[in-house]
């Protein structure tokens, strides 16, 4: 599980890349911890679930992930643009 906060922004020429924080809730751990990633605006929630699989030591499975803003569980089929929408800062 994971929520997810506003991105931020960051300068990069070819792409819109935002630093989203993630607060992951595992069943390895008692304490929540956050990971940080870089993204670009236009990559899917399904990427996103790349990311975290490539930094959590489980691996875990996109079916096993959810990914939450806003209160509402996001598909993998989900653009980031189109979920943070006007909350995007920069």
């Amino acid at each position: 599980m994971a929520a997810v906060n506003p991105p931020e922004a960051t300068s990069s020429a070819s792409e819109q890349l935002r630093t989203v924080i993630l607060k992951t809730m595992t069943l390895s751990r008692r304490d929540p911890f956050n990971i940080t990633v870089q993204i670009s605006l236009d990559s899917s929630i399904a990427q996103l679930k790349d990311m975290v699989k490539e930094s959590l030591e489980t691996h875990p499975e996109h079916s096993s992930q959810r990914i939450i803003y806003q209160g509402r569980q996001l598909t993998d089929a989900l653009i980031i643009r189109n979920v943070v929408g006007t909350t995007i800062v920069g």
